[in-house]
């Protein structure tokens, strides 16, 4: 099922999320209303609640060079030289032409 995102808001966290849990209350604990949450960790964008990101800029797709998650799907694009890895602020966000979710073998389309 696809699921549609309306919003997205940047929390700041020190969350330690590096292998894949059936409990996700710390990071559900993030969350604001029914908003999707992109987190930043000391200064950095990292993933969101659900998938890795990428940011398209300048003609390249991006990704936060210290995610939460290393994701397979993210993994694969970095291989395969569709991603590239970078640190990403909140500044690069604002430039950024087109955002994308990844999460199994989905990616946002331009």
């Amino acid at each position: 099922m696809k699921r549609e995102f309306k919003e997205f808001i940047i929390v700041e966290s020190d969350i330690e999320y590096r292998h894949k849990y059936a409990n996700r209350d710390e990071i559900d604990a993030l969350k604001v209303d029914d908003k999707e949450i992109i987190i930043l960790k000391d200064g950095l964008l990292t993933d969101t609640s659900i998938a890795n990101i990428g940011l398209h800029v300048d003609g390249i797709w991006l990704t936060p060079k210290t995610p939460l998650l290393q994701g397979t799907t993210r993994a694969r694009l970095i291989e395969r030289g569709f991603l590239k890895c970078e640190d990403l602020t909140i500044e690069d966000l604002k430039k950024a032409q087109n955002f994308a979710l990844m999460n199994v073998k989905v990616i946002g389309r331009e």
